[in-house]
């Protein structure tokens, strides 16, 4: 996945328990924000990217079912810096 900074992307996920038990969700990310950390299909907003290079944010989806059995995966997202050019102008 890759957004441009300040942005946002949908991180789409699918989970559930083979038992049939209700499952709690949880999202982490390593920087910038989640909306709705609480489903399967939360909105990362990117933070501001410091410097030139594209900053690697890690999105962690942890899904615990009722009975405590936890199950975990990843995503990365790369957060690109939106680079204007600079501006010039030679008076006369």
């Amino acid at each position: 996945l890759t957004v441009p900074e300040c942005g946002q992307i949908v991180i789409r996920a699918r989970a559930g328990d083979p038992d049939g038990d209700p499952i709690q969700i949880y999202w982490t990310v390593t920087a910038g924000e989640l909306i709705g950390a609480d489903t399967l299909c939360p909105v990362f907003v990117a933070p501001k990217v410091e410097g030139c290079e594209p900053l690697k944010v890690i999105a962690t989806l942890r899904v615990v079912d009722a009975c405590g059995a936890v199950a975990e995966d990843q995503v990365v997202i790369t957060v690109t810096k939106v680079n204007r050019p600079p501006t010039v102008k030679i008076d006369p």
